[in-house]
């Protein structure tokens, strides 16, 4: 009896093990990249909101999840804007009709 499939099985778990985390998550209006920090003070995760073709929002936090969206500086709210992620091997481009963001 031959076990010729065990070696693809093994490798399939190994890939889906590493795979745990989504280095971004698209969500409505933008997207999360978690940025996975090694220190204390470092950034966690990276918000990318999009508000216009020309106007992306950028938040940082070094915690698990972001603060409430209340701003002193920040009055205005997304607009429904279309705009697509890119994946590479070493960041994430937004695009939108005007503009190119990497993370």
């Amino acid at each position: 009896m031959k076990f010729s499939y065990i070696p693809g099985l093994l490798l399939t778990a190994a890939v889906l093990a590493s795979c745990g985390s989504q280095p971004y998550k698209k969500e409505t209006g933008g997207i999360v990249v978690n940025v996975g920090k090694k220190n204390e003070s470092d950034v966690n995760k990276v918000r990318l909101q999009v508000y216009g073709d020309k106007i992306i929002r950028v938040t940082a936090t070094p915690d698990s999840k972001f603060a409430p969206d209340a701003s002193l500086s920040v009055l205005e709210r997304p607009n429904d804007v279309k705009f697509d992620v890119e994946e590479s091997d070493s960041s994430f481009p937004l695009l939108t009709s005007a503009h190119r963001d990497n993370v």
